[in-house]
């Protein structure tokens, strides 16, 4: 994937932050990012994902930790209708154990720590969309497959785990 097609990318924000969550857009903008959806009620956004694929979804949890790791657990339910393969940032205020554990717990593909700087943002997020791992399901989580490195996904042995 070159990083022109990346630009294209269909990306979604959530924050229920009316100031943050232009910011936000503004800093992706920035980086290049051109098709930006908005969403500040979870519903609207987990429509959005019913209707058309959503490529990349930034969820921030500045304003409400619970309702935000909440809508990633919406995205990843397959009892919701939604398509789990669609890759899901967590934007974090700060990178306390707790928070990043929770984020991982939920299936987001890779976490930002606030704030941003826009060549990172921009790195991060490029290498998001071209992570090749599997999505998994297993007791009740849905996403990527931590368990081995990217480079060690081609493994066919006997102790092989197979993810979704």
């Amino acid at each position: 994937m070159r990083v022109d097609e990346l630009l294209d990318i269909n990306l979604a924000i959530f924050d229920l932050g009316a100031h943050t969550i232009g910011l936000t857009k503004k800093a992706l903008s920035d980086t290049g990012f051109r098709h930006i959806t908005l969403f500040q009620d979870p519903d609207g956004l987990l429509d959005q994902c019913r209707l058309e694929k959503v490529d990349l979804i930034i969820i921030d949890d500045t304003h409400e930790t619970q309702q935000a790791l909440s809508v990633i657990r919406r995205l990843r339910d397959p009892a919701e209708g939604m398509v789990t393969n669609s890759k899901i940032v967590a934007l974090l205020a700060e990178r306390s154990e707790k928070s990043v554990g929770n984020a991982i717990a939920c299936g987001v593909d890779n976490i930002l720590v606030k704030p941003l700087q826009a060549d990172k943002v921009r790195a991060s997020l490029l290498q998001v969309m071209r992570d090749d791992r599997p999505y998994m399901t297993f007791d009740g989580y849905i996403g990527p497959d931590r368990r081995r490195r990217a480079s060690q996904l081609d493994y066919t042995g006997s102790d092989r785990r197979l993810g979704v």
